[in-house]
C-alpha cells in the first residue's frame, strides 16, 4: 500500500512496549520506510509526547469511506486510541456517519468522518471478527475441536495473522479461520455461538438489545449479555 504523509490508516500496533499485546487503531501516517508505515502515537495514557511506531505494511489498511452504509450495518470505529464495534444509525458515507457503539462497557453515539468507519461485511478482511479452530485432547483419549474468538489482520500464503481477544498476535492456518456472522442481526430463538471466556460455545439467543448492538443469550441455562462481535451463527 502506498501512503502519503497525513493519510489515515488502520493498523495493528503494540499496546505498550513490545509486540506481545496488540490493538487495532486508526492514526495519521507520518511516513513510510521500506516495508513499514510509521505513525506518531502518544507514548502512554499519561504522557502524550508522541513516539514513532513502525508497523509492517501488511498490518495496515488505508482508511477509506465505504461505498454504502445502511442503518444497522456493523462497523468498527476508532475511539480513545483503540477500536470499538457498533452499528450505523444514519449517514450517507459522504459527510458524516452516526454510529452507536460499545466501549469500556457503555453505549455511546457519535458522528464520524466516513473514512473513520470500517464496514464489517462478513468477509475475511482486515478487522473482521473471526473464529479460529484448534483440536485439543478430550476425555478418554479423544480429540475435540474448539473454536476461539479473534480479529483478523491478514491472510497470505494459506496462513492468517489474527489477534486474540486478549490481544495476542498468532499465525494460524487460514483454513481454520472463519468470519463471525455479525453482518445481520440475530433473532430471538436463533441457535448461535457466543463468546464465553476465550471460547465460542453453543447458545440460544434470547433478545437483540439496542438494535443488535448487544445480545442476551442463554448458555447452559444461564442468561448473559454479549456484544455484537461476540455472537455468530455456528461455524464450520
Amino acid at each position: 500500500m502506498d501512503y502519503k504523509p497525513g493519510d489515515k490508516a488502520w493498523s495493528v500496533m503494540p499496546v505498550s512496549a513490545g509486540w506481545e499485546t496488540l490493538k487495532f487503531t486508526l492514526n495519521d501516517v507520518k511516513r513510510t520506510e521500506e516495508d513499514s508505515v510509521v505513525f506518531d502515537v502518544p507514548s502512554s495514557a499519561t504522557d502524550t509526547k508522541p513516539v514513532e511506531v513502525f508497523v509492517p505494511n501488511a498490518f495496515t489498511l488505508a482508511a477509506t469511506a465505504a461505498d454504502r452504509l445502511d442503518r444497522n450495518d456493523p462497523v468498527m470505529v476508532a475511539t480513545s486510541g483503540a477500536r470499538a464495534f457498533g452499528r450505523v444509525l444514519s449517514g450517507d458515507t459522504k459527510t458524516t456517519v452516526k454510529v452507536r457503539y460499545r466501549f469500556a462497557g457503555t453505549s455511546e453515539e457519535k458522528d464520524f468522518d466516513p473514512r473513520d468507519v470500517l464496514k464489517l461485511d462478513g468477509k475475511l478482511s482486515f478487522g473482521a471478527p473471526v473464529g479460529y479452530s484448534e483440536t485439543k485432547d478430550a476425555d478418554k483419549g479423544e480429540r475435540k475441536v474448539v473454536w476461539h474468538p479473534a480479529q483478523l489482520v491478514q491472510v497470505s500464503d494459506a496462513k492468517a495473522w489474527i489477534v486474540t481477544n486478549g490481544g495476542k498476535p498468532i499465525r494460524v492456518e487460514a483454513s481454520s479461520v472463519k468470519p463471525m456472522g455479525v453482518e445481520s442481526i440475530h433473532r430471538p430463538g436463533d441457535k448461535v455461538w457466543a463468546v464465553r471466556g476465550d471460547e465460542l460455545v453453543p447458545a440460544e439467543l434470547i433478545e437483540a438489545m439496542e438494535d443488535g448492538l448487544r445480545y442476551k443469550v442463554k448458555i447452559e441455562g444461564e442468561e448473559v449479555t454479549v456484544s455484537l462481535e461476540g455472537v455468530t451463527q455456528p461455524l464450520k
